[in-house]
């Protein structure tokens, strides 16, 4: 029985397609992140998108796993997780602080079986504050730091979880005034962190990229590299507008008007592509052929527009789509004709 602490974040995991939140705050993030993203599921739950998900949830496999999180912790999933907030000083799996922000959470509960984990241990810092350690039992074997966890709770609705202890730390010096955070009209690579009005928003300031070698003769230039080398931030916003229609809105910044317009057209030959390739599948087309981008000086917006029905379909479609088409009749033909007597 995986009884740890971890599972809580997996169940946010989970939440973010089902569960309550609030919007952005940034008072609560690190002021030397470079990167945050932010659900606000509380704004998802009024939303057309949110009412359909509920009906695909009480049909999927997901119910059972979020039956049995509530069996074992106590709390209702669709309920008693309000948000989740991600953010960090550089991309990667272990460069992230995670603040789930909870009701009624059985903080006694939680920790019954989170000190059945694996390796635990705690810590009790100068302030009083507790930092909990354990090994998550789904990471790879043979590599010990990136199963290793640590959290802690910060009043009685919020849990911090984080890769190290240093990390989850200043995590609650900054939760306790102790280390400054964001301010309200923040950005992140140009970008402002306004959450109010958006199921789903983040921004990051993009990470200097190693210089690439120049290309040989003959060779194509690497469009991926050109392209890190002269971003500067990058966005992301998804709200639903009146109608059910979804309105996803990705920004990149580049470092000059050049670039921007080769970003642009880049991404318009990846989508002219995506579009042909789904010819069998003209949901899929209709969804790519639906992205509108532009470049507007140095900001290139890729921006899509569909309704939420329309996805909720074409996820159901795709869910119920065989794994592999059966070989064309000509071609079983042909093989019947070569195959010897």
């Amino acid at each position: 029985m995986k009884n740890q602490f971890m599972a809580v974040v997996v169940m946010a995991g989970l939440a973010g397609s089902t569960v309550g939140a609030a919007p952005l705050a940034v008072q609560q993030v690190d002021s030397s992140s470079r990167w945050v993203m932010h659900l606000d599921a509380e704004k998802l739950w009024t939303t057309e998108l949110g009412t359909l998900l509920k009906q695909e949830l009480a049909t999927s496999p997901a119910k059972a796993k979020l039956d049995a999180v509530a069996l074992i912790f106590g709390l209702d999933p669709l309920k008693d997780i309000r948000g989740l907030t991600l953010y960090g000083q550089e991309p990667g799996r272990q460069q992230g602080v995670m603040l789930v922000d909870g009701n009624n959470l059985d903080q006694e509960r939680i920790l019954t079986l989170l000190r059945a984990a694996p390796e635990y241990s705690s810590v009790t810092r100068p302030d009083g504050s507790v930092l909990h350690h354990w090994i998550d039992v789904n990471a790879p074997k043979n590599d010990h730091a990136a199963g290793s966890r640590w959290g802690a709770f910060h009043g009685r609705n919020l849990i911090v979880v984080g890769n190290s202890q240093q990390q989850v730390g200043t995590a609650l010096d900054v939760l306790n005034g102790k280390q400054t955070a964001l301010k309200p009209g923040a950005t992140l690579g140009g970008y402002p962190l306004d959450g109010k009005g958006a199921i789903l928003v983040g921004a990051a300031a993009m990470p200097e990229a190693p210089v690439q070698s120049a290309a040989q003769p003959g060779e194509p230039p690497n469009q991926s590299a050109m392209i890190m080398q002269n971003a500067e931030g990058l966005s992301m916003r998804l709200e639903e507008q009146a109608g059910g229609i979804l309105n996803l809105t990705v920004m990149l910044r580049a470092k000059n008007p050049e670039t921007a317009a080769f970003v642009e057209q880049a991404l318009k030959g990846i989508q002219a592509i995506g579009a042909l390739s789904q010819g069998k599948r003209p949901a899929l087309a209709k969804l790519a052929q639906s992205v509108t981008i532009v470049a507007t000086g140095n900001d290139v917006k890729a921006q899509l527009a569909y309704g939420a029905q329309d996805l909720v379909t074409l996820y159901q479609s795709m869910k119920h789509a065989p794994r592999h088409e059966p070989p064309a009749p000509a071609a079983a033909a042909d093989a019947s004709e070569a195959a010897p007597l």
